[in-house]
């Protein structure tokens, strides 16, 4: 049994031995899709007994299987959201923190955090917001509806003005 000799770490770096390289865009879109697609999983039952609350049917009627009616487009919401939110997120916060410090980086104010977590936050719910829609829809549709998926959904809105009209 043997054991690596290292150097001890400079005081400069805590893990002067390790070097992770930035991630790429696409590294960071995957990742935050990926978490917002996972956060649907145990997320999305929990919403549509929510949507459904005041029916107090929703199991008689479809069984375990309602509890995953639009799905599909909650996935497509928080896989969107989660990717603007923290790409964007960190993106302003980098900026804002160098440019406050006259191009260093160091971390920025609690008041600039809140700013920038708002604004991203704004401008995810911005572009997930008809994903939303189309959930909400797939969700409370009636069983006289039939089976309402999300294409149907989509239709369905775009028909009734949901297009910006």
């Amino acid at each position: 049994f043997t054991t690596a000799q290292t150097t001890p770490p400079s005081s400069s770096h805590p893990h002067p031995h390790t070097h992770t390289p930035p991630m790429t865009p696409i590294h960071e879109i995957t990742a935050a899709t990926g978490a917002g697609c996972a956060s649907t999983l145990i997320g999305h039952p929990l919403d549509t007994i929510k949507v459904h609350l005041q029916t107090n049917d929703l199991l008689r009627r479809g069984g375990v299987r309602s509890l995953f009616r639009g799905h599909v487009p909650n996935l497509g919401r928080e896989g969107v959201l989660t990717m603007v939110y923290l790409g964007v997120f960190d993106r302003f916060k980098d900026e804002w923190s160098s440019s406050s410090r006259g191009g260093s980086i160091g971390e920025p104010s609690l008041l600039r955090v809140a700013a920038i977590s708002s604004l991203t936050g704004g401008m995810a719910w911005v572009v997930s917001y008809p994903f939303d829609t189309v959930k909400s829809v797939v969700q409370g549709a009636a069983p006289s509806e039939g089976r309402m998926c999300t294409f149907r959904a989509m239709r369905d809105i775009y028909r009734r003005g949901g297009g910006g009209g």
